[in-house]
C-alpha cells in the first residue's frame, strides 16, 4: 500500500468486514476470501450494474482484513487499528507524527508545495485551525454532483469547517485523481454531514445538515441519502465560482 491511501482516512477492521457484508468474526480467511470475491464480482465497473465507487471502497476492505489472523482476533480490543505487517511499513507512534498528521500509521511526512500534495492540504488545515483555539479529527468528503469522491480526516475546527472545505474542493479536482467539487461536507457525529462547501462557496455559517442510514459512519454507503444529496446539489441556487 503506498503513501497516499494510507494517509486517506481508513476503516477499522469492524468497518471492513460490514463492507465486505460479514456480521460477526470470520471463521478463516477463506471465509472472508470468498465474500471478497463475491463482492467484487457484482460490483465491478467492468460489469453490468458495477459500481466504481464501490468497488473501491470493496477493495479497500480486503486490503485491511486479508492477513488478519482471525484465530486470535478480537473485537473492541484495539486490533481495530492493526495495519498488515506485510505492507511495509510498521505502526507510528504519535509523539513521531508531525502535529497536523491524523494517520499514526503514515511513514510518509513530506509536504509539498501546493493543494495538489495530501500532507500540504493537511498541513495547511492545521495551521489555519490552530488559530482559532482547539482542534480535533474531522473527516471532509468531496461530492462531484453524482458520488462522493475524495476524502481526507484533518485537524480542524468549527471556525475552519469552510476553508478545509475549499482545500477539499481544490485538491479532489486537482489532485492525483481528480474530479468535479460541487460540494464537500464534514462528517458529524450522530450519522450526520454539514455541508461546508458548496459550488464555490463557503457555506459553513448557514448551518447546512444532512443525516443519513451508514453502517460505517461513511455517507456514500447510504444510497438513499446521495440521491438526496445529489437532488439538493443540482437544485442549489449558487453561483459555481473558480
Amino acid at each position: 500500500m503506498n503513501w497516499f491511501k494510507s494517509a486517506v482516512r481508513r476503516m477499522s477492521i469492524e468497518d471492513a468486514l460490514g463492507v465486505l457484508g460479514i456480521s460477526g468474526t470470520p471463521s478463516s480467511r477463506s471465509e472472508v476470501q470468498n465474500k471478497y470475491r463475491q463482492m467484487a464480482m457484482k460490483y465491478h465497473p467492468d460489469r453490468p450494474g458495477g459500481d466504481s465507487v464501490r468497488m473501491v471502497e470493496i477493495s479497500e476492505a480486503w486490503d485491511i482484513v486479508k492477513d488478519v489472523d482471525w484465530s486470535t482476533y478480537q473485537p473492541g480490543s484495539g486490533q481495530d487499528e492493526w495495519v498488515p505487517h506485510d505492507f511495509g511499513y510498521q505502526s507510528r507512534q504519535t509523539s513521531d507524527l508531525p502535529e497536523w498528521q491524523t494517520d499514526e500509521r503514515s511513514t510518509y511526512n513530506g509536504v509539498g508545495s501546493d493543494f495538489r500534495n495530501l500532507n500540504f492540504c493537511l498541513k495547511s488545515i492545521y495551521d489555519e485551525a490552530v488559530k482559532h483555539g482547539e482542534v480535533r479529527k474531522i473527516s471532509f468528503d468531496a461530492f462531484d454532483g453524482s458520488f462522493f469522491r475524495s476524502s481526507f480526516t484533518a485537524y480542524a475546527n468549527e471556525a475552519t469547517l469552510g476553508y478545509a472545505g475549499r482545500v477539499m474542493a481544490i485538491w479532489n479536482s486537482a489532485g492525483g485523481n481528480p474530479y468535479g467539487s460541487e460540494a464537500v461536507t464534514a462528517n458529524m457525529p450522530g450519522n450526520k454531514v454539514q455541508v461546508v462547501w458548496l459550488k464555490g462557496q463557503d457555506v459553513s455559517n448557514q448551518a447546512i445538515f444532512f443525516e443519513h442510514d451508514s453502517f460505517n459512519a461513511n455517507p456514500s454507503n447510504d444510497r438513499s441519502f446521495v440521491e438526496e444529496f445529489k437532488r439538493y446539489v443540482s437544485g442549489a441556487g449558487l453561483d459555481v465560482s473558480a
